[in-house]
């Protein structure tokens, strides 16, 4: 399975239409579509500075793609041989 980071778009409709934004987990097919997102957003963190700063690169790489809806709907594939 091949995952990346990318920035995800919350609207909280029962907070007076709350937006915000988070950087989160996605998941991809073999065909390159996504198929999920984590469910928590994520934060960097590291056992090392060095650590910490890959990290920090990867989610970076995230605000060079489109942002995503988090409500979104992902073409799930019907097994394992879909997945990366």
């Amino acid at each position: 399975m091949s995952w990346d980071y990318r920035v995800v778009h919350h609207h909280i409709e029962w907070n007076s239409g709350e937006d915000f934004y988070k950087i989160h987990k996605a998941y991809y097919n073999k065909d390159g579509s996504i198929w999920d997102l984590s469910t928590l957003s994520v934060d960097p963190y590291g056992v090392t500075a060095e650590g910490l700063q890959i990290h920090l690169d990867l989610m970076a790489k995230a605000f060079e793609q489109p942002v995503l809806e988090y409500n979104m709907e992902f073409a799930k594939p019907d097994d394992d041989e879909g997945l990366i």
